[in-house]
Parts: C-alpha cells; sequence; structure tokens
C-alpha cells in the first residue's frame, strides 16, 4: 500500500504548475481505473472485470465464443439475454465491491482537491471511492443532467455512470456510443479550457478520442499531461493508445508513474502554497523574531505530516466549510496560522496536529511546563461570536469523551472571523504576546478568581462536568506581528 511523503519533499515542477493552476480553478482530472486499481481499493481494470462476470453468468447461458477478457464483448453478450442489462449491472456489482471497497491515498487526494473547489473531476470509474474518501466531507457528485443543472460549478462527473444509481451505469458498446448529451459536452469543454491531467488511464473511449482530437487541432496539447505506469514503455510500443493518439506530446508531459505517487506530489505543491504565503508575511523580520520562529516551527509541524493530514486539518479548523468552498487561499485561514505562531514564538513548539486541535509544547525557555492545547475555529462565513462559542463547545465535549482531551484540561480557543464578541470568556492580549503572555493573563480565570469572565462549572454541564478545564477565549486577529 502506498505510503506518502511528507509535505517538505520537493514535489516537483510539473507537479508545482498543475497545482497553481489548481488554485486558479483551472485544472480538471480526468480519472479512470488505474485509480481505483491500487491497494486497498483493488478494484479489478476492465479486463480483470470481464473475467469475473463471464464467470459468473457463463452457467447462466452460453457466452461460448465471446472473449473472457474484453469488458465489451462480454457485456455485450450479456445485454442481448432477456432483462440482460439489468442483469449485467446487477452482476457487476456483485463480483466487485464498487461501493464499499476502501479508497486510496489517490482517492483522498483527489476528493479534498474537490472540496476546495480547486477541480473538476471527470471518471469513468463506476465505484464512489471519491465520494467517500473525505469523509465527513462529501464531495459534489453528478450522474445525470439533472444534477449537472443544478449542482456545483466545480464537481466529480461519473461520465460513465454509478453504481449507488446502477441505472446511470454505462458498460456496453451501444451505451458508450450513445453517451449523454451532458457528459460530451462537459468532456469537450472542460478539455477546451483547463489543463488537463489524464490519470489512470491506459485505453481511451472513443467519444474521448474524438473530442480530444478535435481539441488538439484548435488549440494544441500543451495544456494535457498523462499519468500512467504503462507511458514508461512509449519509446518501446509503438501501439500504445496514447501514443498513436498525442504521438508528439512532449516527454515532460508523460509522468510514467502510479496515480497515488503523483497525486500525493499535487497536493503537496498545491497545500505548500499555504506555506509560501505564510512564509511571506514575515520574510522582513530578523531571523530571530519570535514571530519568524513561530512560523517556522509551525511549518515544521506541517513539513513531518503529508498533504492529505495537513488539508485535512485545515479544513477541519475551519466553520463548516462547504462542499467547494476552499480554505487554503482565505484571509482567515492565514491569520489563524499567523496567530498560531505569535503564540509559539521562541518559547514554544508544534507538538501533534489533531484532527481539529493542535498541541504547543514548552520549550526550556518557557515559564510553564505543561502542553497546551489549542482549538483554531475560523468561520469563512458571516457567522456570530455566540455560534462560534457553541461550535467549540460542541468540539471540546466531543474530544473530551474520546480521550484526546483530558476532561480537567484547559482549552484554548483560538478564533476569527466572526461577527460580535465571544462572551465573558474572551481574553484580550497585545499582538506580540506569545503563549506565555497569553496563560499569565488568562491565569486568574483558569484559578476560579473570575467566575463572571469564565463560568463555574455545573456538575452536570456537558463540557466541564464534575472536574471542569477552563476553556478561554481568544481572537486569531487581536495576535502576530509582521513589522
Amino acid at each position: 500500500m502506498y505510503q506518502p511523503q511528507t509535505l517538505g519533499t520537493p514535489a516537483g515542477s510539473v507537479a508545482a504548475n498543475l497545482a497553481s493552476m489548481a488554485h486558479l480553478g483551472r485544472l480538471t482530472i480526468y480519472a479512470g481505473a488505474g485509480l481505483s486499481a491500487a491497494d486497498p481499493t483493488s478494484l479489478p481494470g476492465a479486463a480483470a472485470l470481464a473475467s469475473r462476470i463471464w464467470r459468473h453468468l457463463s452457467s447462466v447461458f452460453p457466452l461460448d465464443g465471446v472473449s473472457e477478457w474484453d469488458l465489451l464483448a462480454v457485456a455485450d453478450a450479456v445485454a442481448e439475454q432477456p432483462s440482460g442489462t439489468a442483469l449485467l449491472r446487477r452482476t457487476v456489482l456483485e463480483v466487485a465491491d464498487m461501493t464499499g471497497a476502501p479508497f486510496n491515498y489517490a482517492h483522498e487526494v483527489i476528493s479534498l482537491l474537490l472540496c476546495e473547489g480547486a477541480v473538476t473531476v471527470l471518471e469513468t470509474n463506476y465505484d464512489n471511492c471519491i465520494e467517500r474518501a473525505a469523509q465527513p466531507e462529501i464531495p459534489a457528485v453528478v450522474r445525470t443532467p439533472d444534477e449537472l443543472l443544478h449542482g456545483a460549478a466545480k464537481a466529480l462527473l461519473k461520465a460513465h455512470g454509478c453504481a449507488t444509481l446502477p441505472n446511470t451505469m454505462r458498460l456496453t458498446t451501444a451505451e458508450l456510443a450513445g453517451i449523454d448529451l451532458w457528459a460530451n459536452a462537459v468532456v469537450q469543454a472542460q478539455m477546451s479550457q483547463d489543463h488537463v491531467v489524464f490519470v489512470g488511464i491506459g485505453s481511451v473511449a472513443d467519444y474521448v478520442r474524438e473530442s480530444l482530437t478535435a481539441v488538439v487541432s484548435v488549440v494544441g496539447s500543451e495544456h494535457l499531461v498523462l499519468v500512467d505506469p504503462g507511458l514508461a514503455d512509449w519509446d518501446e510500443n509503438d501501439q500504445l493508445d496514447w501514443r498513436l493518439l498525442l504521438g508528439d506530446i512532449a516527454p515532460a508531459q508523460r509522468v510514467a508513474t502510479s496515480a497515488d505517487e503523483f497525486c500525493d506530489a499535487l497536493l503537496r505543491a498545491y497545500v505548500m502554497e499555504v506555506c509560501r504565503r505564510l512564509t511571506t508575511l514575515v520574510e522582513s523580520l530578523a531571523d530571530l523574531h519570535p514571530q519568524k520562529l513561530g512560523v517556522g516551527r509551525l511549518l515544521d509541524a506541517f513539513f513531518a505530516e503529508d498533504a492529505v493530514s495537513v488539508l485535512r486539518w485545515l479544513r477541519a479548523v475551519s466553520w463548516r466549510p462547504r462542499a467547494g468552498q476552499g480554505v487554503t487561499s482565505t484571509t482567515v485561514t492565514m491569520q489563524g496560522l499567523f496567530a498560531i505562531s505569535g503564540l509559539l514564538g521562541a518559547t514554544w513548539t508544534t507538538g501533534a496536529l489533531g484532527r481539529d486541535l493542535v498541541r504547543l509544547e514548552p520549550t526550556d525557555a518557557s515559564a510553564f511546563a505543561q502542553a497546551v492545547t489549542v482549538l483554531p475555529l475560523l468561520a469563512g462565513e458571516v457567522v456570530s461570536g455566540t455560534d462560534l462559542v457553541r461550535e467549540a463547545e460542541r468540539r471540546i465535549a466531543i474530544a473530551r469523551r474520546s480521550g484526546v482531551v483530558l476532561d480537567d484540561s484547559e482549552i484554548l480557543v483560538l478564533c476569527d472571523g466572526h461577527v460580535g464578541t465571544l462572551g465573558s470568556a474572551e481574553l484580550t492580549v497585545g499582538p506580540d504576546s506569545d503563549l506565555d503572555v497569553v496563560l499569565t493573563a488568562a491565569q486568574p480565570y483558569v484559578d476560579g478568581l473570575a467566575y463572571d469572565l469564565v463560568a463555574e462549572a455545573r456538575a452536570d454541564h456537558l463540557i466541564d462536568g464534575s472536574r471542569p478545564g477552563r476553556i478561554v477565549y481568544i481572537r486569531a486577529s487581536h495576535l502576530g506581528v509582521d513589522s
């Protein structure tokens, strides 16, 4: 099973260029069976699926003379039988776990990019691994013309149908030849206006071949990138489907690697843009300035994780982002990261990233000895301070019930993007305050000397219970200096 690289691993120029197009909303990913072939998904490609259908039905009616490994031939033969089309679709779902197979790393990458609104995805696979891979988020999906009309602009378009709506699955020669007008139109439009990456496609469908030929004749092929391990045989195998179709495409546009490896590099490059922007904010500061040191320590924590983990965290600390609503390029996200860096300063360091938490640990230079849990909660849309506090309490309750945070631990909630106050538990400090300053200012509240500021615990309180751990709120926009 693929083991992702850490975020700090260089992604390469091809991935960096495509990631920049994703940030502009001008990247389309066209994904095929190779995407779902990798472990742990391990779904069959066309030939293997054909064999499974053939073996499953060969005892039901004769399939003599039908090539066991030719999916179109097997599908056509089954569909010719009475009620054959319905039987064919049910058989596909019986012999391949299209709706339950575990998703792989490439699925996660593509799903998260969809949730960011950074890509359009055209897929020929019947499985729903991409749809499940961003859990608990669900990207926008288009399986029918009605869903295209009423759905999101950036979505996963299932050109060959989906196992979750079996009547949309196109398997036979006739069904693929009569691909719906909406799917055909979208394919042509995306290939005409976006940079397009073909991932895991060894054999090109006729309707795609026709659209691609038309597009290349008008705008050229410089905006196309092919990704498949089989491309390593480009020079030796003159019968490669892609070579027959795009024989003059430049070597830099042929990436002979797995879908997992390529998607990992793409997402690393995409997330690294956040890191570059954060670094730019402090580039004029002296090397030993606390804010600059804090930025470096936060980035070190990011660089130790893989790109999926970092992007999941960035979306988790955001206020209920909708599918298609990006967080990596927003001002509120940068303000939140800048504030965390300010808290770190020269005396604290970053521990592990939780699902929506970050653990800050003191260095020997700190006046404090215990680690502190910080819950960033960043609103990218209009939300009241009261609603933000309620959401923070809900998240902390979940963290305490699951044992991620101890019942008697103090929590610092770092908020931004809201309208109005955060209530009596809001703490005000200066912009150059690090976590030592914040904890010192919060100490009277934590010790119970100011119950009008941090409410006295009730035994039946959802958050505090009988052994309270105080919650202190602070605005991210009050923290951090850039000069």
